[in-house]
């Protein structure tokens, strides 16, 4: 990677259409006490420590060397090497590197519905503009194939880049929620708790005796399944359930009633029903 790469695009309404769309994206190897921002951005994207900017974009900076310090009205952050900091259209901020060290920084520039959509989930907006990813080299990866399909530009980058930014934003979230278990106890039980459901696929669960096993009450075992696998307990084993029917519905033969009740369901209608409901159409349709 040179030490100072940048590209503005445009958007045209079938990548509008798509839903996330790129608009810059540039990586700055920037050393120690060198000025910062450079004045060679575009004046919508150039500020000045003292005024601050307000874009009409979402951008990711990504710090990979170095550290420095990341302003909101609201609050301050001071960024290290591995921080993540994002801002939001019409959010009034500014950055800087610590002329001590300076830093490497990776960033996109984006917008579009869908995009708009994901930041309005609870985990954007219940979490701090600044993250602590570390060194990630997945999200390095997809940085760097964004900045190389920009410099082709070849027709379709725009839904190519799209992919990048969702693989970006959907590492960001993992490394985030894994962050509270890693390394922990309780990751191991929570494993052992996903194991033991899915060799019980074939019929219900007492939950409340099962978190039992693992030393909790259910509602503190809800709370942590939940969060280490976005389902409870409930959701999670009738998933597996039900995705364990759509295999055996479209690979085999086996009549739905048998299906139905060797999963463990109290009868062929009660599973007919949950299941057009999960996946739009009937065991029967779909067979």
């Amino acid at each position: 990677m040179n030490d100072l790469y940048f590209k503005y695009l445009t958007a045209n309404q079938t990548d509008i259409d798509w839903g996330t769309f790129l608009k810059v994206a540039g990586f700055t190897a920037n050393p120690p006490n060198a000025p910062y921002p450079l004045t060679t951005h575009p004046s919508g994207y150039h500020f000045s420590w003292e005024k601050g900017r307000v874009l009409r974009e979402y951008q990711i900076s990504y710090i990979t060397k170095g550290r420095g310090v990341f302003e909101t009205k609201d609050q301050s952050y001071e960024i290290k090497a591995g921080t993540i900091f994002m801002i939001l259209p019409g959010q009034w901020h500014r950055y800087k590197p610590d002329p001590s060290t300076g830093w490497d920084e990776y960033y996109i520039g984006f917008h579009g519905w869908y995009i708009s959509n994901i930041f309005n989930q609870s985990f954007f907006s219940n979490n701090s503009s600044s993250l602590m990813i570390g060194h990630n080299i997945q999200l390095l990866n997809s940085f760097e194939d964004i900045i190389e399909i920009v410099k082709g530009e070849h027709p379709g980058h725009q839904q190519q880049i799209a992919g990048r930014i969702m693989n970006i934003l959907g590492e960001i979230i993992a490394v985030v929620k894994n962050q509270e278990f890693e390394g922990k106890e309780i990751e191991k039980r929570i494993k052992e708790a996903q194991f033991g459901i899915r060799e019980r696929l074939n019929q219900t669960i007492n939950l409340k005796v099962f978190a039992e096993r693992y030393g909790m009450s259910y509602s503190y075992f809800r709370k942590l399944f939940k969060t280490y696998t976005g389902l409870s307990p409930a959701q999670y084993h009738l998933q597996l359930r039900l995705q364990k029917g759509r295999d055996l519905i479209s690979s085999t033969d086996i009549p739905i009633k048998e299906i139905a009740f060797s999963l463990g369901f109290e009868s062929p209608f009660h599973f007919s029903k949950i299941y057009k409901k999960k996946f739009g159409v009937s065991p029967n349709k779909m067979r």
